[in-house]
């Protein structure tokens, strides 16, 4: 299949899945609405029965779907957003009303997924989205985590380690506006085509696709992948490389982007912004070595700890060299130091 292909129907099955998110948290009110309508005359109960129901009971439940009506409203305006809004990208969702199908569709996606890495990146991507609002968040995520994983905590899971792995790196918590970063910094259009078939879980054919997938690169360029172009910034290409790593790009793609002046990049970047994409790491890593051979974990972890040691080395040539952001500069050798720690914690030592 075509990258080109392959990247379109990335899209439309993401999409669709935020989707089916929306139609479960409609689902889940109208369900709250017929557990709150209110009870009939009962000849088979008592008058005391009936009049408490009809003057006590009655009386709450009414208030109560006067309140989900207005809930339920906002749920269909939500779904109504995100239908025109997918109309006027093109991207068909409409497999997502049958959910069997979307199952189906997901499974046949990743069929190719080894180690399972791209569906578990697809998730991360899921818990970041900000621009799907529910009114019951929980139950809707344990309903797409069951339609993408088969579990329904799995989705939760993920994203607890990555807000853990978040505090441990920046020491803040994480909010809304970190969610949003590697969305507008278009990462996410980067790593999911570079990871369509992933390193670990490539042949020798596959790689050579991938190796000559990024043939123009450049500050703020296309970055021509297949037949298909997508416009990365040089932000979103290194986030694809820190992330997924030599291990899974490959040697030649890696040095391929770092020939673009990566440094630069990195310098730009804030230490929150490092630290987002550092706690993705860290998340890929530890769910990554639940399943990946153990030779293969430590191919991953050495080619981690030497993004780290590069990373901060550059970060140590800025403050103490060239002596520029000064404060920016030593916050993101402490991002870099308690990621290492961070990796030791997950590898239980």
């Amino acid at each position: 299949m075509e990258i080109e292909h392959l990247e379109k129907r990335e899209k439309e099955l993401y999409a669709a899945t935020n989707y089916f998110r929306l139609l479960k948290d409609l689902e889940t009110v109208e369900g709250e609405i017929a557990k709150n309508e209110p009870f009939s005359s009962d000849s088979k109960k008592s008058a005391i029965v009936n009049f408490w129901n009809k003057n006590v009971v009655n009386t709450v439940r009414k208030k109560n779907n006067v309140k989900l009506s207005a809930v339920k409203n906002d749920a269909l305006l939500e779904i109504e957003a995100f239908k025109e809004k997918a109309a006027m990208e093109g991207t068909d969702i409409s497999v997502a009303e049958d959910a069997e199908k979307l199952k189906a569709e997901l499974n046949e996606f990743f069929s190719d997924d080894k180690y399972g890495i791209r569906r578990l990146f697809f998730g991360i991507r899921l818990v970041l989205e900000r621009d799907v609002n529910v009114k019951n968040p929980e139950k809707t995520l344990e309903e797409t985590s069951l339609l993408l994983f088969g579990e329904r905590s799995k989705l939760a899971n993920i994203e607890a380690d990555l807000r853990d792995n978040y505090v441990a790196i920046f020491k803040k918590p994480m909010t809304d506006v970190e969610k949003g970063i590697l969305i507008g910094m278009g990462i996410f259009a980067a790593v999911s085509v570079a990871a369509l078939p992933l390193g670990l879980a490539l042949g020798a054919s596959s790689s050579a696709v991938i190796t000559s997938c990024l043939a123009q690169l450049g500050h703020s360029a296309p970055y021509i992948i297949g037949q298909g172009i997508v416009n990365v910034t040089a932000a979103a290409a290194l986030s694809s490389v820190v992330i997924l790593g030599g291990t899974y790009l490959g040697a030649e793609v890696v040095k391929k982007i770092k020939e673009c002046n990566l440094k630069e990049t990195f310098r730009k970047l804030s230490a929150k912004d490092l630290s987002v994409i550092f706690a993705i790491k860290a998340t890929v890593i530890q769910h990554a070595r639940k399943v990946v051979s153990e030779d293969n974990m430590k191919e991953v972890l050495d080619d981690c700890l030497k993004q780290i040691s590069d990373l901060r080395a550059d970060a140590e040539y800025m403050l103490i060299v060239e002596k520029l952001n000064a404060e920016q500069s030593r916050e993101k050798i402490s991002a870099c130091n308690r990621l290492t720690q961070r990796l030791a914690d997950i590898v239980g030592i």
